[in-house]
């Protein structure tokens, strides 16, 4: 978007979420990339950025029971129960 050439640099589980993403048709991640660096947060690098927002992505599957990559929960990710007058609800998320 900005005509500089910046190198992503991710883990290679993190470029595998990326493709089985895609490859279901749930993110365009070029899409993910241009939003990022219109939407910069503070000095964060842009891979770090990416990796966040990847990570936010595999836990709202887990939360949501939505399909997922793998059957390991995400790092940094945890559920709990809330109560609420007579019903408890399971939610959940953490940090990277």
């Amino acid at each position: 978007m900005s005509n500089a050439d910046e190198l992503i640099t991710l883990p290679k589980s993190y470029w595998e979420y990326v493709d089985w993403l895609e490859t279901r048709g749930d993110i365009n991640f070029s899409g993910w990339v241009i939003h990022c660096e219109q939407n910069p947060h503070l000095d964060t690098p842009l891979s770090e950025l990416l990796m966040y927002w990847l990570w936010l992505d595999e836990c709202g599957r887990w939360m949501n029971c939505l399909p997922t990559q793998t059957t390991t929960i995400p790092s940094g990710f945890s559920f709990w129960k809330v109560e609420y007058g007579d019903q408890v609800w399971t939610a959940g998320c953490g940090r990277l």
